[in-house]
């Protein structure tokens, strides 16, 4: 499973509490295109195929990207 980014798993935390896209838009400040495309991207990440799937795994620690590690990507 690739690491979330930590803007990825701000977007995460907001699905799981019930927020639409255009709440998660409003509170981070971005166009609710890039919501969508960040949980595309999100979805593909964390093999979930829906909202539903996302807040059940959002139960769980989400593994975060930390912006001083590199990591080896395949």
């Amino acid at each position: 499973m690739a690491p979330l980014s930590h803007r990825e798993t701000e977007i995460v935390q907001l699905v799981a509490q019930g927020c639409r896209n255009k709440e998660v838009a409003q509170k981070l400040f971005i166009t609710e295109g890039t919501v969508k495309s960040h949980l595309y991207i999100i979805f593909r990440k964390l093999r979930v195929f829906n909202r539903r799937e996302l807040r059940r795994f959002a139960n769980v620690p989400v593994v975060i990207e930390s912006p001083n590690r590199r990591t080896n990507r395949v």
